[in-house]
C-alpha cells in the first residue's frame, strides 16, 4: 500500500521493486511506466535500461520533458562503440549505475537473466545494492521463463515485490529489513496519464450482488403454479365445511344432496 501513501525516493521498501508479469499478457509494463511517473514526481535521477522496448514506446504516454531521464543509448552514447556490441552485458550495466544516485528501471531483467546468467546477475545487483546506498531499482521480470531457482534468488534480493495477476490485480510483498514479509492482495486503476487512480486492499473491496429470495416452487415435481383464472376459481369455490370466528364448525350441504340422518357418513362422495 506504501506506492500511493509514502514517498518512494530513498525508501528503504523501494530499494529494489521487482514487478512480475507473464510473458503472453505484459500488465507489468502499466505498472512499470506508472512507477516512472511516480519518481518523476518526487524529481528523481532516473535512468531506463531499455533492453526490451525501444524508447519511444516506454515514453509514449508519460510526460517527462522537464525531468532528468535518461535512456541507456543517451547514457552510454559518449562510450565507445563496444558498448553497442555488449548492451545486454551485465558488467556494463554494473560500470554505469555503480556510483549512480537514483533510480535504474530495467526492461527487463529476463534478457539480463538470459544473457548473463542468474548467478551473475544476482552478484551484480546485490553489489550495487550494498555498495550504493542512493541507488535504487526497478525491474521487470518474467518469472514464467525463468525456473524456480532463479525466481526464488529474485526474490530474496528485491524489497517489494509486485505480481501482476491481471490488469486490475497484483500481489505486493514487502520484505522489512527485520525480516517481517507483508503479503497484500491489491485491486488497482490505471488512468490513460499512467497515474493510480485507485490502488486498495481486495479485502476492504465490497462486492454485493442483488439478493435474490428463492422460489419455492422452482424445483418441485408438480405444477403447484396457478393460472389468474384457477386462483379466482379456487377462491370463489366453496367448501363443505368452514370454520366461523366462534371455532364451531358450520356444515354447508352441497344442493342436490341427499342427507340420510340414520346414516350421517352416507352423503360422504369418496
Amino acid at each position: 500500500m506504501y506506492l500511493t501513501k509514502e514517498s518512494l525516493r530513498s525508501n528503504e521498501k523501494a530499494r529494489f521493486i521487482l514487478i512480475k508479469e507473464d510473458a503472453s499478457n505484459l500488465f507489468g509494463m502499466k505498472i512499470f511506466k506508472t512507477l516512472i511517473k511516480m519518481f518523476c514526481k518526487e524529481a528523481a535521477n532516473i535512468v531506463i535500461a531499455n533492453y526490451d522496448s525501444s524508447k519511444e514506446d516506454i515514453s509514449y504516454g508519460l510526460d517527462t520533458s522537464n525531468i532528468n531521464l535518461e535512456y541507456m543509448e543517451e547514457f552510454g552514447a559518449h562510450l565507445s562503440t563496444e558498448w553497442v556490441k555488449n548492451t545486454l552485458s551485465i558488467d556494463i550495466l554494473e560500470e554505469r549505475i555503480l556510483s549512480f544516485e537514483g533510480v535504474v528501471f530495467i526492461d527487463s531483467l529476463t534478457s539480463l537473466l538470459i544473457h548473463n546468467g542468474v548467478e551473475k546477475v544476482y552478484k551484480t545487483l546485490y553489489k550495487l545494492l550494498n555498495t550504493n546506498t542512493k541507488l535504487q531499482i526497478v525491474a521487470l521480470v518474467c518469472p514464467d521463463v525463468h525456473d524456480s531457482y532463479e525466481n526464488d534468488l529474485l526474490d530474496r534480493l528485491s524489497t517489494t515485490t509486485l505480481q501482476v495477476s491481471s490488469d486490475t490485480k497484483l500481489q505486493s510483498i514487502v520484505h522489512y529489513g527485520s525480516g517481517k514479509v507483508s503479503c497484500l492482495q491489491l485491486e488497482y486503476q490505471i488512468s490513460a496519464a499512467f497515474e493510480f487512480t485507485s490502488l486498495v486492499d481486495a479485502k476492504f473491496v465490497l462486492k454485493k450482488s442483488p439478493s435474490q429470495q428463492p422460489d419455492p416452487t422452482a424445483n418441485l415435481t408438480f405444477n403447484l403454479r396457478l393460472k389468474d383464472e384457477e386462483v379466482k376459481a379456487k377462491n370463489e369455490l366453496q367448501l363443505p365445511y368452514m370454520k366461523t370466528s366462534d371455532e364451531a364448525i358450520v356444515q354447508s350441504l352441497i344442493d342436490n344432496d341427499l342427507y340420510d340422518e340414520e346414516d350421517p357418513d352416507d352423503d360422504l362422495d369418496i
